[in-house]
Order: C-alpha cells, then structure tokens, then sequence
C-alpha cells in the first residue's frame, strides 16, 4: 500500500503549481522519497518492454506497463483532485494552476507527454527502488 500521510500542504501547492506535469510531481514524491523507502514500488526495469515491476503481496511482480501507468496517472489525479477540493480555498493562489490543467487535461497530447515524462521518470529512478 502507497502512504501519502508524509505529504505537506506545501507538497500539494508544488504539485499543482506544476501544472500540466502536476501528476507526475506528485507520483515523484510518493514513489521516489528517500524518507519514505515503503513506498519505493513500482519502477521499470527495460525502458524498451511492455512491462512495469510493482512490488505487491509482498512479491515483485510484472505487470503491463501501459495499464499500470494509466491506472499510476488515474489514482495520483483523483488524490490531488480531492485534497484541491478540500483545501483550495486556503490556498487560493493555486486556484489558477488547477483550472489551466483541467482545460489541460482535455487534450489527449498533453496527457500523453506527461504519461511519457512518467514512463521515463520509472525508468531513470529504477536504481532507487533497486538499492
């Protein structure tokens, strides 16, 4: 199970002010933080493959490495949609960021570079996970 309780207000305003790429920020500071090794599960081993590794009762596992960052891209989005619903009017200043990816995240182009930026992002932090 992925923890997100490490994560700051301060976390959350970095990853929306990110704007376009605030999902992939977000999946960076869950998955590749020195100070939370646990959640250190999911890398991709062969950039070239059709698979992902994700550590899962209690086990490596390969998984398909495009459902698993579709799925990676879905469940970051819907908790960062949630945590700007409830705090947004304490920080009003990421307001803007917020709405520019929601009218961001309709074109298909957009979401698949930053779907590619987190492909690779799997990939170069693999030794992370390794080690």
């Amino acid at each position: 199970k992925t923890d997100y309780s490490h994560l700051t207000d301060n976390d959350y305003v970095n990853c929306i002010k990110d704007c376009n790429y605030s999902i992939k920020t977000l999946i960076e500071k869950v998955h590749f933080n020195n100070n939370k090794p646990e959640n250190m599960n999911i890398y991709i081993s062969s950039i070239k493959g059709n698979y992902i590794m994700v550590y899962k009762d209690n086990a490596w596992q390969i998984q398909n490495k495009k459902e698993q960052i579709n799925d990676l891209y879905d469940y970051n989005e819907v908790i960062l949609e949630n945590w700007y619903d409830e705090y947004k009017e304490k920080h009003p200043d990421i307001i803007q960021s917020f709405q520019r990816y929601l009218k961001n995240r309709d074109d298909n182009s957009v979401i698949n570079e930053v779907k590619h930026e987190i492909l690779k992002m799997l990939y170069n932090n693999r030794r992370m996970v390794q080690e």
